[in-house]
């Protein structure tokens, strides 16, 4: 949700789009059908089909939080969901595990 309010601002953003969907999750306390009017509104000019709004119950911590115990290299278990666990110290996406945080 946080991105999508600045998502005008981005450098490159239709080349993005042009070869990618994007996945919008809501912050704690958000919906789905919610930011899907907030980027109606926000940006009418993006084609809504480069976009799939993904509804999911609250997950009380940020992506900031996240990437900081990945760095210390502390587990992110108590954090998440299994899955999302597993996947983040399988592929590494932030490069939180190698010291190469994005």
């Amino acid at each position: 949700m946080d991105a999508l309010k600045t998502l005008g601002t981005w450098r490159r953003l239709r080349e993005m789009l042009d070869r990618a969907t994007f996945l919008v999750l809501p912050r704690e306390g958000g919906d789905a059908a919610r930011m899907n009017q907030l980027l109606r509104e926000e940006l009418p000019e993006l084609p809504t089909e480069c976009f799939t709004f993904v509804p999911m119950p609250d997950v009380p911590v940020s992506a900031s939080r996240v990437r900081d115990v990945l760095c210390r290299g502390e587990d992110p278990a108590p954090l998440l969901p299994p899955l999302v666990t597993t996947f983040l110290t399988r592929y590494d996406p932030y490069g939180a595990l190698k010291g190469e945080v994005l």
